[in-house]
């Protein structure tokens, strides 16, 4: 149901050490800036959309090379789940347990086009249906430092690793009925290049795996981070700071050893004020840019009745009119 149903809502590279038992997981903001071969900077969430448009199933192979020339590092395997297929499975094993380290609360999260509901999470365990945990991964408004990306993805790491554990339980792996639906659902909801044979060896390699041995990383734009803010053509992207990838080259390569940061407490949101009512106006000759300046503004809860061109064009610099 959302407006651009091909670009990439998460993306987690994760790296297997088999000699070690090791695992490493690093969080790419969807907003940060990457070079798209054919198309030039966008966020790196355009790849899988500029992908499918290439090439039907496309997507997953495109984005899996972007991200492999970003981070210098070789991507085997690419795995592309839907919202569907997270649900579906999390559903199947009976849910998930989750220890949440902060209660909060968001209030814009998304509900529909242009719709909006409140959903809120109490600090301490909770077990999960598909439904919560997959609204616990996407929400991004939340109270309590929970209102980012960066919040937000340390959360959906926590979530992966908790699938990963009720997965490889006893009861999920000697029920030979849900291992078939299992496979059923991924082989609706997901693509992958990898084979069956690879599959099976990386259940064994998650069976070997120590929860201890298990580092979580995420890009932020913390002052002491290697990403920061950024606005090219209007569009917010997130740029390395050291004005190239070097930086983040280095982080990958030393995963494994490199302690885990903690991602920085968002801000407070601001509740937008309810009879507020926006029109945006693009005064340049960018097609659609008026448009995405509406989604921006209505996932952070604002009412944008209009969006056309103005009248003439170019106009080079913003103007805010209050009527």
């Amino acid at each position: 149901g959302h407006d651009g149903p091909l670009l990439t809502d998460t993306i987690i590279v994760a790296s297997i050490k088999p000699s070690t038992g090791q695992v490493a997981m690093l969080s790419i903001p969807r907003d940060m800036a990457a070079p798209i071969p054919g198309y030039g900077w966008f966020k790196i969430n355009h790849a899988n959309h500029f992908g499918e448009q290439e090439k039907e199933g496309g997507g997953g192979n495109f984005a899996a090379q972007v991200v492999e020339d970003v981070l210098d590092e070789p991507i085997d395997y690419y795995v592309r789940v839907d919202f569907a297929a997270f649900e579906d499975i999390v559903d199947e094993v009976g849910g998930i347990d989750i220890e949440v380290d902060r209660s909060f609360i968001d209030q814009s999260f998304p509900a529909g086009p242009n719709r909006y509901q409140v959903v809120s999470f109490d600090k301490g365990a909770q077990h999960m249906d598909g439904d919560t945990a997959l609204t616990f991964a996407r929400s991004r408004h939340g109270t309590n430092g929970e209102g980012s990306d960066f919040a937000r993805a340390r959360r959906q790491q926590k979530v992966l690793l908790a699938l990963k554990e009720q997965v490889l339980t006893l009861g999920t792996i000697t029920n030979p009925g849900r291992i078939k639906r299992i496979l059923n659902t991924l082989d609706e909801h997901i693509i992958t290049n990898a084979g069956i044979t690879e599959l099976v060896s990386f259940v064994s390699l998650a069976q070997a795996i120590d929860p201890s041995a298990i580092k979580t990383h995420v890009l932020t734009n913390a002052e002491d981070d290697l990403l920061m803010n950024s606005n090219i053509d209007g569009a917010f992207l997130l740029q390395p700071r050291a004005g190239n990838y070097r930086e983040i080259h280095a982080l990958v390569d030393g995963m494994f050893e490199r302690d885990v940061r903690e991602v920085p407490l968002a801000p407070e949101p601001v509740p937008p004020p309810s009879s507020l009512f926006l029109a945006v106006y693009n005064g340049t000759w960018r097609t659609g840019l008026a448009g995405r300046w509406q989604k921006w503004l209505q996932e952070q809860g604002y009412a944008v009745s209009v969006i056309d061109n103005t009248v003439e064009r170019p106009i080079l610099q913003t103007e805010i009119l209050l009527l």
